[in-house]
Protein backbone atom coordinates (compact mmCIF):
# COMPACT_ATOMS: atom_id res chain seq x y z
CA UNK A 1 0.00 0.00 0.00
CA UNK A 2 1.30 3.49 -0.88
CA UNK A 3 1.89 6.11 1.79
CA UNK A 4 -1.07 8.18 0.52
CA UNK A 5 -3.36 5.14 0.70
CA UNK A 6 -2.17 4.40 4.22
CA UNK A 7 -2.95 7.94 5.38
CA UNK A 8 -6.43 7.74 3.77
CA UNK A 9 -7.14 4.47 5.60
CA UNK A 10 -6.01 5.95 8.91
CA UNK A 11 -8.25 8.99 8.36
CA UNK A 12 -11.27 6.81 7.55
CA UNK A 13 -10.62 4.66 10.61
CA UNK A 14 -10.43 7.73 12.83
CA UNK A 15 -13.63 9.09 11.33
CA UNK A 16 -15.52 5.82 11.84
CA UNK A 17 -14.05 5.33 15.30
CA UNK A 18 -14.95 8.85 16.27
CA UNK A 19 -18.50 8.37 15.03
CA UNK A 20 -18.89 5.15 17.01
CA UNK A 21 -17.40 6.81 20.07
CA UNK A 22 -19.87 9.69 19.79
CA UNK A 23 -22.83 7.28 19.50
CA UNK A 24 -21.62 5.32 22.52
CA UNK A 25 -21.26 8.55 24.47
CA UNK A 26 -24.76 9.68 23.54
CA UNK A 27 -26.20 6.28 24.41
CA UNK A 28 -24.51 6.32 27.84
CA UNK A 29 -25.94 9.70 28.81
CA UNK A 30 -28.51 9.76 31.57
CA UNK A 31 -32.00 10.08 30.02
CA UNK A 32 -32.71 12.81 32.60
CA UNK A 33 -30.16 14.99 30.82
CA UNK A 34 -32.37 15.11 27.74
CA UNK A 35 -34.53 18.25 27.54
CA UNK A 36 -38.16 17.66 28.52
CA UNK A 37 -40.69 17.40 25.72
CA UNK A 38 -42.17 20.76 24.81
CA UNK A 39 -45.57 19.06 24.93
CA UNK A 40 -45.23 18.11 28.59
CA UNK A 41 -47.48 20.49 30.49
CA UNK A 42 -45.77 20.13 33.90
CA UNK A 43 -42.08 19.36 33.26
CA UNK A 44 -41.33 19.25 36.98
CA UNK A 45 -43.75 16.38 37.53
CA UNK A 46 -45.67 18.14 40.35
CA UNK A 47 -43.52 16.32 42.92
CA UNK A 48 -44.57 18.60 45.78
CA UNK A 49 -48.27 18.66 44.94
CA UNK A 50 -50.32 19.46 48.07
CA UNK A 51 -53.60 20.83 46.74
CA UNK A 52 -55.94 20.35 43.76
CA UNK A 53 -58.90 22.58 42.91
CA UNK A 54 -61.40 21.57 40.23
CA UNK A 55 -63.84 24.19 38.95
CA UNK A 56 -66.64 23.89 36.37
CA UNK A 57 -69.10 26.63 35.34
CA UNK A 58 -72.18 26.69 37.54
CA UNK A 59 -70.79 24.23 40.12
CA UNK A 60 -69.18 24.68 43.50
CA UNK A 61 -65.39 24.21 43.35
CA UNK A 62 -63.97 20.91 44.59
CA UNK A 63 -60.89 21.33 46.78
CA UNK A 64 -58.60 18.45 47.73
CA UNK A 65 -55.57 18.62 49.98
CA UNK A 66 -52.95 16.08 50.92
CA UNK A 67 -49.28 15.27 51.26
CA UNK A 68 -47.39 13.23 48.73
CA UNK A 69 -49.39 10.28 47.42
CA UNK A 70 -51.41 9.65 50.59
CA UNK A 71 -53.74 11.25 53.12
CA UNK A 72 -55.80 13.16 50.58
CA UNK A 73 -59.08 14.62 51.77
CA UNK A 74 -61.89 16.60 50.21
CA UNK A 75 -62.23 20.00 51.93
CA UNK A 76 -64.91 21.64 49.72
CA UNK A 77 -67.77 21.87 48.97
CA UNK A 78 -67.85 19.92 52.27
CA UNK A 79 -65.49 17.68 54.22
CA UNK A 80 -65.46 14.11 52.88
CA UNK A 81 -63.07 11.19 52.80
CA UNK A 82 -61.47 10.86 49.37
CA UNK A 83 -61.26 7.70 47.30
CA UNK A 84 -57.48 7.06 47.31
CA UNK A 85 -57.56 5.09 44.06
CA UNK A 86 -59.39 7.77 42.09
CA UNK A 87 -57.29 10.59 43.55
CA UNK A 88 -54.17 8.58 42.72
CA UNK A 89 -55.35 8.18 39.13
CA UNK A 90 -56.02 11.92 38.87
CA UNK A 91 -52.57 12.77 40.21
CA UNK A 92 -50.97 10.29 37.83
CA UNK A 93 -52.65 11.91 34.81
CA UNK A 94 -51.63 15.40 35.96
CA UNK A 95 -48.00 14.48 36.62
CA UNK A 96 -47.56 12.89 33.20
CA UNK A 97 -49.85 15.23 31.29
CA UNK A 98 -48.60 15.68 27.75
CA UNK A 99 -50.31 17.60 24.99
CA UNK A 100 -50.80 16.21 21.51
CA UNK A 101 -49.57 19.52 20.11
CA UNK A 102 -48.21 22.79 21.46
CA UNK A 103 -48.98 26.10 19.78
CA UNK A 104 -47.17 29.35 20.55
CA UNK A 105 -49.87 31.99 20.25
CA UNK A 106 -48.90 35.14 22.20
CA UNK A 107 -51.69 37.27 20.72
CA UNK A 108 -54.44 34.65 20.85
CA UNK A 109 -57.87 35.71 22.01
CA UNK A 110 -58.91 33.39 24.91
CA UNK A 111 -62.56 33.64 23.87
CA UNK A 112 -61.78 32.07 20.47
CA UNK A 113 -60.45 28.94 22.18
CA UNK A 114 -63.10 28.67 24.88
CA UNK A 115 -60.63 29.72 27.57
CA UNK A 116 -62.46 32.83 28.78
CA UNK A 117 -65.01 30.57 30.49
CA UNK A 118 -63.26 27.19 30.47
CA UNK A 119 -65.23 23.96 30.81
CA UNK A 120 -62.73 22.93 33.51
CA UNK A 121 -60.11 24.80 35.54
CA UNK A 122 -57.56 22.85 37.55
CA UNK A 123 -55.66 24.73 40.25
CA UNK A 124 -52.51 23.03 41.52
CA UNK A 125 -50.67 24.06 44.68
CA UNK A 126 -47.05 23.19 45.45
CA UNK A 127 -45.85 24.93 48.59
CA UNK A 128 -46.56 28.65 48.12
CA UNK A 129 -46.81 28.32 44.35
CA UNK A 130 -50.13 27.84 42.57
CA UNK A 131 -50.74 27.43 38.87
CA UNK A 132 -54.02 27.01 37.02
CA UNK A 133 -54.63 24.94 33.92
CA UNK A 134 -57.71 26.02 31.96
CA UNK A 135 -59.30 23.55 29.54
CA UNK A 136 -61.49 25.21 26.95
CA UNK A 137 -63.18 24.55 23.63
CA UNK A 138 -62.99 21.68 21.18
CA UNK A 139 -60.59 21.96 18.24
CA UNK A 140 -61.92 21.76 14.62
CA UNK A 141 -61.31 17.99 14.34
CA UNK A 142 -63.24 17.30 17.55
CA UNK A 143 -60.42 15.10 18.88
CA UNK A 144 -58.93 17.53 21.41
CA UNK A 145 -59.58 20.54 23.58
CA UNK A 146 -57.50 23.67 23.92
CA UNK A 147 -55.72 24.18 27.25
CA UNK A 148 -53.52 26.92 28.70
CA UNK A 149 -51.59 27.59 31.88
CA UNK A 150 -52.21 30.98 33.47
CA UNK A 151 -49.53 33.50 32.50
CA UNK A 152 -48.34 31.44 29.52
CA UNK A 153 -48.68 32.19 25.81
CA UNK A 154 -48.61 28.50 24.91
CA UNK A 155 -51.76 26.72 23.82
CA UNK A 156 -51.95 22.97 24.29
CA UNK A 157 -54.12 20.50 22.44
CA UNK A 158 -55.13 17.83 24.97
CA UNK A 159 -56.82 14.63 23.77
CA UNK A 160 -60.43 13.95 24.75
CA UNK A 161 -59.57 10.77 26.64
CA UNK A 162 -57.12 12.71 28.81
CA UNK A 163 -59.65 15.51 29.39
CA UNK A 164 -62.21 12.94 30.52
CA UNK A 165 -59.67 11.44 32.93
CA UNK A 166 -59.15 14.91 34.48
CA UNK A 167 -62.83 15.89 34.60
CA UNK A 168 -63.68 14.19 37.92
CA UNK A 169 -66.95 14.88 39.72
CA UNK A 170 -67.41 15.07 43.47
CA UNK A 171 -68.94 11.59 43.41
CA UNK A 172 -65.93 10.25 41.52
CA UNK A 173 -63.54 11.62 44.14
CA UNK A 174 -65.44 10.66 47.30
CA UNK A 175 -64.82 7.48 49.26
CA UNK A 176 -67.33 4.86 48.09
CA UNK A 177 -66.65 2.10 50.61
CA UNK A 178 -68.85 1.83 53.67
CA UNK A 179 -65.91 0.34 55.62
CA UNK A 180 -62.26 1.13 54.96
CA UNK A 181 -60.86 -2.15 56.34
CA UNK A 182 -59.76 -4.80 53.86
CA UNK A 183 -60.03 -8.58 54.01
CA UNK A 184 -56.36 -8.67 55.00
CA UNK A 185 -56.47 -6.03 57.75
CA UNK A 186 -59.73 -7.20 59.36
CA UNK A 187 -59.29 -9.25 62.53
CA UNK A 188 -62.86 -9.61 63.82
CA UNK A 189 -66.23 -9.09 62.12
CA UNK A 190 -69.56 -8.96 63.94
CA UNK A 191 -72.81 -9.12 61.95
CA UNK A 192 -76.13 -8.51 63.73
CA UNK A 193 -79.34 -9.03 61.78
CA UNK A 194 -82.89 -10.35 62.06
CA UNK A 195 -81.64 -13.48 60.27
CA UNK A 196 -79.21 -14.16 63.12
CA UNK A 197 -75.95 -12.92 64.57
CA UNK A 198 -72.50 -14.05 63.52
CA UNK A 199 -69.03 -13.23 64.82
CA UNK A 200 -66.05 -14.08 62.62
CA UNK A 201 -62.53 -14.15 64.05
CA UNK A 202 -59.11 -14.95 62.66
CA UNK A 203 -57.09 -17.88 63.94
CA UNK A 204 -53.37 -17.53 64.57
CA UNK A 205 -52.77 -18.98 61.09
CA UNK A 206 -54.89 -16.19 59.56
CA UNK A 207 -57.79 -18.53 58.79
CA UNK A 208 -61.32 -17.30 59.51
CA UNK A 209 -63.72 -19.14 61.80
CA UNK A 210 -66.79 -18.50 63.97
CA UNK A 211 -66.19 -17.52 67.59
CA UNK A 212 -69.37 -19.25 68.86
CA UNK A 213 -68.19 -22.70 67.75
CA UNK A 214 -65.07 -23.72 69.65
CA UNK A 215 -62.78 -25.95 67.63
CA UNK A 216 -64.75 -25.24 64.45
CA UNK A 217 -62.75 -25.36 61.19
CA UNK A 218 -64.51 -23.33 58.53
CA UNK A 219 -64.33 -23.65 54.77
CA UNK A 220 -62.00 -20.77 53.88
CA UNK A 221 -63.51 -20.30 50.43
CA UNK A 222 -66.95 -19.64 51.93
CA UNK A 223 -65.50 -17.54 54.73
CA UNK A 224 -63.51 -15.45 52.27
CA UNK A 225 -66.69 -14.84 50.24
CA UNK A 226 -68.53 -13.70 53.36
CA UNK A 227 -65.69 -11.43 54.54
CA UNK A 228 -65.34 -9.96 51.04
CA UNK A 229 -69.07 -9.22 50.90
CA UNK A 230 -68.80 -7.32 54.18
CA UNK A 231 -65.65 -5.27 53.58
CA UNK A 232 -66.52 -4.48 49.95
CA UNK A 233 -69.87 -2.84 50.74
CA UNK A 234 -69.79 0.27 48.57
CA UNK A 235 -71.93 2.81 46.80
CA UNK A 236 -71.16 4.46 43.45
CA UNK A 237 -70.26 7.88 42.04
CA UNK A 238 -73.76 8.50 40.69
CA UNK A 239 -75.29 8.06 44.16
CA UNK A 240 -72.63 10.26 45.77
CA UNK A 241 -73.33 13.03 43.27
CA UNK A 242 -76.91 13.05 44.54
CA UNK A 243 -78.44 13.80 47.91
CA UNK A 244 -77.98 11.56 50.94
CA UNK A 245 -81.10 9.67 52.04
CA UNK A 246 -82.68 11.62 54.91
CA UNK A 247 -82.03 10.13 58.34
CA UNK A 248 -85.76 9.85 59.15
CA UNK A 249 -86.46 7.83 56.01
CA UNK A 250 -83.46 5.61 56.74
CA UNK A 251 -84.65 4.88 60.29
CA UNK A 252 -88.08 3.94 58.97
CA UNK A 253 -86.56 1.11 56.90
CA UNK A 254 -86.23 -2.38 58.46
CA UNK A 255 -82.82 -3.32 59.80
CA UNK A 256 -80.95 -5.47 57.29
CA UNK A 257 -77.70 -5.83 59.24
CA UNK A 258 -75.33 -3.96 61.52
CA UNK A 259 -71.72 -4.72 60.66
CA UNK A 260 -68.70 -4.02 62.88
CA UNK A 261 -65.18 -4.64 61.60
CA UNK A 262 -62.17 -4.46 63.91
CA UNK A 263 -58.55 -4.19 62.76
CA UNK A 264 -55.41 -3.79 64.82
CA UNK A 265 -55.78 0.00 64.59
CA UNK A 266 -59.50 0.80 64.74
CA UNK A 267 -63.10 -0.42 64.78
CA UNK A 268 -65.64 0.62 62.14
CA UNK A 269 -69.41 0.17 62.03
CA UNK A 270 -71.86 0.35 59.15
CA UNK A 271 -75.62 0.11 59.56
CA UNK A 272 -77.62 -1.38 56.69
CA UNK A 273 -81.38 -0.88 56.34
CA UNK A 274 -83.83 -1.97 53.69
CA UNK A 275 -84.53 -5.33 52.09
CA UNK A 276 -82.61 -7.57 49.65
CA UNK A 277 -82.21 -5.65 46.41
CA UNK A 278 -82.73 -2.24 48.04
CA UNK A 279 -80.29 -1.70 50.90
CA UNK A 280 -78.93 1.62 52.19
CA UNK A 281 -75.80 2.02 54.28
CA UNK A 282 -74.89 4.63 56.87
CA UNK A 283 -71.29 4.93 58.08
CA UNK A 284 -68.74 7.56 59.02
CA UNK A 285 -66.68 6.61 55.98
CA UNK A 286 -69.48 7.33 53.51
CA UNK A 287 -70.35 10.65 55.10
CA UNK A 288 -74.05 10.08 54.43
CA UNK A 289 -76.65 7.41 53.62
CA UNK A 290 -76.43 5.81 50.20
CA UNK A 291 -77.52 2.62 48.39
CA UNK A 292 -75.16 -0.36 48.47
CA UNK A 293 -75.48 -3.77 46.82
CA UNK A 294 -75.57 -6.17 49.79
CA UNK A 295 -75.65 -9.94 49.34
CA UNK A 296 -74.92 -11.19 52.84
CA UNK A 297 -78.46 -12.33 53.60
CA UNK A 298 -77.88 -15.83 52.22
CA UNK A 299 -74.71 -16.17 54.29
CA UNK A 300 -76.52 -15.14 57.44
CA UNK A 301 -79.29 -17.70 56.89
CA UNK A 302 -76.88 -20.52 56.07
CA UNK A 303 -76.59 -23.07 58.93
CA UNK A 304 -73.23 -23.09 60.67
CA UNK A 305 -72.65 -26.70 59.58
CA UNK A 306 -72.61 -25.64 55.93
CA UNK A 307 -69.53 -23.52 56.61
CA UNK A 308 -67.52 -26.45 57.96
CA UNK A 309 -64.31 -27.39 56.19
CA UNK A 310 -64.81 -31.04 55.14
CA UNK A 311 -61.25 -31.57 53.99
CA UNK A 312 -59.65 -34.40 55.96
CA UNK A 313 -56.16 -32.89 55.56
CA UNK A 314 -55.51 -29.15 55.26
CA UNK A 315 -51.95 -28.91 53.99
CA UNK A 316 -51.29 -26.98 50.78
CA UNK A 317 -49.75 -27.87 47.46
CA UNK A 318 -46.16 -26.99 48.26
CA UNK A 319 -45.70 -26.90 52.04
CA UNK A 320 -45.53 -30.64 52.84
CA UNK A 321 -42.25 -31.61 54.48
CA UNK A 322 -42.76 -35.14 55.84
CA UNK A 323 -45.43 -37.85 55.83
CA UNK A 324 -45.70 -41.03 57.93
CA UNK A 325 -48.13 -43.73 56.81
CA UNK A 326 -49.10 -46.64 59.03
CA UNK A 327 -51.66 -49.09 57.68
CA UNK A 328 -51.85 -52.86 58.16
CA UNK A 329 -48.36 -54.29 57.73
CA UNK A 330 -47.09 -51.26 55.82
CA UNK A 331 -45.22 -48.30 57.30
CA UNK A 332 -43.83 -45.52 55.12
CA UNK A 333 -41.68 -42.54 56.10
CA UNK A 334 -41.76 -40.07 53.21
CA UNK A 335 -39.82 -36.79 53.21
CA UNK A 336 -39.31 -33.89 50.86
CA UNK A 337 -36.40 -31.82 52.25
CA UNK A 338 -35.78 -30.29 48.81
CA UNK A 339 -37.07 -30.92 45.30
CA UNK A 340 -36.82 -34.72 45.61
CA UNK A 341 -38.98 -37.19 47.50
CA UNK A 342 -37.12 -39.52 49.88
CA UNK A 343 -38.48 -42.77 51.26
CA UNK A 344 -36.44 -44.09 54.16
CA UNK A 345 -33.70 -41.64 53.15
CA UNK A 346 -33.57 -42.86 49.52
CA UNK A 347 -34.85 -41.01 46.47
CA UNK A 348 -38.10 -42.42 45.07
CA UNK A 349 -40.20 -41.89 41.98
CA UNK A 350 -41.90 -38.49 42.25
CA UNK A 351 -45.00 -39.67 40.39
CA UNK A 352 -45.68 -42.44 42.92
CA UNK A 353 -45.04 -40.10 45.88
CA UNK A 354 -47.28 -37.40 44.44
CA UNK A 355 -50.05 -39.95 43.88
CA UNK A 356 -50.24 -40.71 47.60
CA UNK A 357 -49.95 -37.05 48.58
CA UNK A 358 -52.65 -36.02 46.11
CA UNK A 359 -55.05 -38.68 47.40
CA UNK A 360 -54.67 -37.32 50.94
CA UNK A 361 -54.77 -33.67 49.99
CA UNK A 362 -57.94 -34.04 47.94
CA UNK A 363 -59.78 -36.11 50.57
CA UNK A 364 -63.13 -34.44 51.27
CA UNK A 365 -65.58 -35.98 53.70
CA UNK A 366 -69.20 -36.68 52.86
CA UNK A 367 -70.28 -35.20 56.19
CA UNK A 368 -69.12 -34.26 59.70
CA UNK A 369 -70.59 -35.89 62.77
CA UNK A 370 -70.37 -35.10 66.46
CA UNK A 371 -69.19 -37.68 68.98
CA UNK A 372 -66.56 -40.41 68.75
CA UNK A 373 -65.87 -42.20 65.50
CA UNK A 374 -67.05 -45.84 65.39
CA UNK A 375 -64.95 -48.83 64.39
CA UNK A 376 -61.34 -49.80 64.98
CA UNK A 377 -58.37 -47.72 63.83
CA UNK A 378 -56.88 -49.26 60.67
CA UNK A 379 -54.60 -46.47 59.44
CA UNK A 380 -52.78 -43.54 61.01
CA UNK A 381 -51.28 -40.83 58.83
CA UNK A 382 -49.25 -37.89 60.11
CA UNK A 383 -48.06 -35.04 57.91
CA UNK A 384 -45.65 -32.27 58.81
CA UNK A 385 -45.49 -28.99 56.90
CA UNK A 386 -42.58 -26.60 56.51
CA UNK A 387 -43.47 -24.37 59.47
CA UNK A 388 -43.46 -27.35 61.85
CA UNK A 389 -47.24 -27.70 62.03
CA UNK A 390 -48.51 -31.29 62.13
CA UNK A 391 -51.77 -32.97 61.19
CA UNK A 392 -52.56 -36.47 62.44
CA UNK A 393 -55.57 -38.40 61.17
CA UNK A 394 -56.81 -41.80 62.33
CA UNK A 395 -58.85 -43.80 59.85
CA UNK A 396 -61.45 -46.30 61.03
CA UNK A 397 -63.55 -48.98 59.36
CA UNK A 398 -67.14 -49.11 60.56
CA UNK A 399 -70.10 -51.27 59.61
CA UNK A 400 -71.73 -48.67 57.38
CA UNK A 401 -68.72 -46.71 56.08
CA UNK A 402 -65.15 -45.62 56.70
CA UNK A 403 -64.41 -42.69 58.99
CA UNK A 404 -61.61 -40.30 59.86
CA UNK A 405 -60.87 -38.39 63.06
CA UNK A 406 -58.33 -35.59 63.32
CA UNK A 407 -56.19 -35.53 66.45
CA UNK A 408 -57.30 -32.76 68.82
CA UNK A 409 -60.63 -32.18 67.04
CA UNK A 410 -64.03 -33.09 68.44
CA UNK A 411 -66.21 -35.12 66.10
CA UNK A 412 -65.32 -37.15 63.04
CA UNK A 413 -65.78 -37.36 59.26
CA UNK A 414 -67.66 -39.91 57.19
CA UNK A 415 -65.51 -40.72 54.18
CA UNK A 416 -66.76 -41.19 50.62
CA UNK A 417 -66.96 -44.75 49.41
CA UNK A 418 -63.71 -46.07 47.98
CA UNK A 419 -61.47 -43.36 49.42
CA UNK A 420 -59.54 -45.55 51.85
CA UNK A 421 -59.00 -48.17 49.14
CA UNK A 422 -57.49 -45.50 46.87
CA UNK A 423 -55.07 -44.45 49.64
CA UNK A 424 -54.04 -48.06 50.27
CA UNK A 425 -53.39 -48.56 46.54
CA UNK A 426 -51.27 -45.41 46.30
CA UNK A 427 -49.25 -46.40 49.39
CA UNK A 428 -48.64 -49.90 48.03
CA UNK A 429 -47.50 -48.45 44.70
CA UNK A 430 -44.97 -46.22 46.47
CA UNK A 431 -43.63 -49.15 48.53
CA UNK A 432 -42.74 -51.25 45.42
Amino acid sequence: MSKSGLWIAIALLALVGGGIGYLLYEDSKDPAEAPPSENKVFPGGLKELAGIRLERPGEAPILLSGTGDANWQIEAPAAYLADPMIVGELMGVLRTLEAERTLDAPGANPQEFGLLTPMLSIGLREGEREQVLAIGGVNPTGASRYAQLDGSSKLYLVGMATVNALNKTLGDLRQKRAIEASEYSAQRITIESPAGNRELVRRDGRDWTFSEAEGFFADQRLMSELVTQVVSLRTNAVALNGESLPEARFRALPLYARVTVATEKKTETAELRGSPGSVYASSGTLGGIYPVPAEIDNFLRKPLAEFRDLRVFRFGFSDLFALRYEGGDLTLDLEKPNEDWLLGGKKVDATAANQLVDELRSATAAEFRDGEAPGAVTHTIRVQVGDGREETVMFRKGDEANFAARAGEKGYYRLPEGFLKSVETAAAGLAK
